[in-house]
């Protein structure tokens, strides 16, 4: 995919160009993390058609995912850092939330 077809200037043409070169395809990361979401929305579909907000544990941990499906291509530090920060809240927000009855996806 070649930078200038999103009309970037010289400041986003280069970070375009060293994500690329760190992360690979931008679009193939796109389809990457759109699946790995998609896993985690699933059982919030209809609370998402109702345009009902889903819980923020479930956002925490889509936050995570886009961090890990950005480590399976390249080692960077801080996309496991960032991680871990998101899993942290999602396990706190999840556990805050556990007395809901088993029936209501969380």
């Amino acid at each position: 995919m070649e930078h200038n077809e999103f009309n970037l200037d010289t400041h986003h043409t280069n970070l375009f160009r060293e994500r690329s070169q760190i992360y690979g395809d931008p679009r193939e990361n796109h389809r990457a993390i759109a699946l790995a979401w998609a896993a985690l929305l699933h059982p919030h579909a209809e609370k998402i058609a109702n345009l009902e907000p889903i819980p923020e544990h479930t956002i925490a941990l889509m936050m995570a995912m886009f961090k890990l499906c950005r480590s399976r291509r390249a080692f960077q530090q801080d996309n496991y850092d960032d991680a871990r920060v998101y899993l942290g809240f999602a396990q706190r927000w999840q556990a805050e939330g556990s007395a809901q009855p088993r029936g209501d996806p969380q």
